[in-house]
């Protein structure tokens, strides 16, 4: 069993990012696995300078301890373009002009209409490959889901400014990293879809997904570096931590003691059909 974290160094870790890699953390431990960190910086404009070391330091604090080296989006870029050229030349991947809001739009292209309709050599582009089929699976946490992959708009490898687009790193990444166990916020389930085509697509093992409760404020929005997510601090880490088991749903959440005597207690008693079911 392999779990991962896999932040983007765009600000300091939440009480959000601490509900995410604690449920990971927790699950791996708990089960004999290896937890392991990846830090997501293939997106320079988001990614601020310092934040990859706070992140590290963060984990560190709460005695988040991730087994072997950090595996770095940045340094695995040939690997991504390598597969980007054997995916244009199978025909699989192909260049696209049309922006997210006319594939989204009801008037708008249909999907795969710069395949047929391919645009001008000149013409700054992105690159597109189409997803069809419905996939199914058990979901740690949710039970049985599935996803029509064709729901959304063409999938993009890589994007019109030339960096390489989440959706293919991240399921490039976790084939590489042998990840079996992805544990994540239920806000990126409707991604799954496209994922578990690009691994089918890759003829590689699917991770098992999770999808935990997203951590909102009390607006009721979701807890996010965008919108200005109160960082995690060294103050009282042992409360921090009961709360993030609590809304986890996890008995240690009434723990009493110090960090590492509330994950120890964290590890043995993690229930993963205690976390609440969210979607």
């Amino acid at each position: 069993m392999i779990g991962r974290f896999a932040p983007t160094p765009s600000g300091p870790l939440h009480f959000g990012s601490l509900c995410c890699a604690l449920a990971s953390f927790l699950d791996c431990r708990a089960n004999g696995g290896s937890w392991l960190l990846r830090i997501d910086d293939i997106d320079p404009p988001r990614c601020v300078p310092g934040s990859a070391d706070e992140i590290q330091q963060q984990l560190q604090q709460f005695e988040l301890h991730w087994d072997s080296d950090i595996f770095w989006q940045s340094q695995q870029l040939r690997h991504y373009e390598d597969c980007v050229q054997k995916l244009l030349k199978d025909g699989s991947a192909y260049r696209c002009s049309c922006n997210r809001k006319t594939l989204q739009s009801q008037g708008g292209f249909e999907q795969g209409y710069c395949r047929a309709h391919p645009p001008a050599p000149h013409e700054a582009c992105a690159l597109r490959m189409g997803v069809q089929g419905e996939y199914h699976w058990n979901d740690m946490f949710l039970g049985m889901q599935s996803v029509n992959a064709a729901d959304s708009p063409e999938l993009c490898l890589r994007r019109r400014d030339g960096l390489i687009a989440y959706p293919l790193a991240t399921v490039l990444d976790d084939i590489s990293m042998g990840i079996t166990h992805v544990i994540r916020g239920a806000d990126l389930l409707p991604a799954a879809g496209s994922q578990l085509a690009l691994f089918a697509h890759f003829d590689a093992p699917t991770p098992s997904f999770g999808h935990i409760p997203i951590a909102t404020n009390p607006d009721g929005n979701k807890l996010s570096k965008q919108n200005h997510a109160k960082p995690l601090t060294t103050d009282n880490r042992e409360q921090q931590l009961r709360s993030a088991l609590h809304h986890l749903g996890q008995a240690a959440a009434e723990a009493t003691g110090s960090v590492d005597a509330i994950l120890r207690q964290a590890i043995d008693s993690w229930d993963r059909n205690a976390v609440p079911k969210a979607i």
